[in-house]
């Protein structure tokens, strides 16, 4: 092995753990303000603990053992979207490295089949490779449309292969430029984008059960917080030092947390 490849490959896993911990900062920052209500609401509960049997509420939601589960419920909420998010970006990384270059490759396949077969059956082609290269398309304004640009530009990409065999002219000597090459490599991206998918999906599930506990379900964090301050004041008394301590927490209503 050359001294430069022991140099790359060492070079290879610092920069793996460097993304991954620009991911998880950046995941940590998104999440700042659901975590910040986390904490408020645990802030809730010592005040509650700090009343002691004076805290009795008519409402079973509110209770000290559903304050305990909600509590807890929100905590595991924050920790999937976290590990979602973060394997989301993982996915997301390795399939673009894997796309990365394949419009370059569609364009020397193109070249190949064109001074092999002519210039007509060249024009013919070259559409497909437009689309390959992504010419002429507007950029993916959500995730999931970039998800479904990969895939078609696979499927152009299969359909250049599926031409150029069926052309006998086209026997390239470069064995990355035969159209069973070029298959294969299309295969090799499949799994690739169908794992990128899945991770968009489980990150979705995670988004929505999260701000379900939290913000929009009739017994969510949100509501509970404002019905615990609401109960503590008429109990203690908007000057009670209790009250005081209670209405210095903000729980934050996030709509449509991401």
């Amino acid at each position: 092995m050359s001294e430069v490849s022991k140099s790359e490959e060492k070079a290879a896993p610092a920069a793996a753990k460097e993304a991954t911990a620009k991911t998880e900062a950046k995941v940590s920052k998104e999440e700042s303000g659901h975590a910040k209500n986390h904490e408020a609401f645990e802030g809730a509960m010592v005040i509650v603990g700090d009343m002691g049997a004076r805290y009795q509420p008519g409402s079973e939601t509110i209770t000290p053992a559903a304050l305990t589960a909600k509590r807890d419920g929100m905590r595991d909420a924050l920790t999937a979207v976290r590990d979602a998010k973060i394997s989301f970006a993982a996915a997301v990384d390795a399939v673009e490295a894997a796309f990365d270059g394949m419009g370059a490759y569609a364009t020397r396949f193109l070249n190949a089949y064109g001074y092999m077969t002519g210039d007509r059956a060249k024009q013919g082609m070259k559409t497909l490779a437009d689309k390959v290269r992504g010419k002429g398309a507007k950029k993916s304004a959500t995730v999931s449309q970039s998800q479904m640009s990969r895939a078609n530009r696979i499927e152009s990409f299969r359909a250049m292969a599926a031409t150029a065999k069926a052309n006998t002219k086209f026997k390239p000597n470069e064995s990355d430029l035969k159209p069973d090459a070029v298959t294969a490599y299309l295969d090799s991206l499949v799994p690739l984008n169908a794992a990128a998918t899945r991770a968009l999906d489980a990150r979705s599930t995670a988004l929505d059960e999260r701000n379900e506990i939290m913000y929009t379900g009739d017994t969510s964090a949100y509501r509970m917080f404002r019905d615990v301050k609401a109960y503590v004041k008429s109990v203690e008394g908007a000057s009670s030092p209790l009250f005081k301590r209670l209405a210095k927490l903000e729980f934050r209503m996030i709509k449509n947390g991401k």
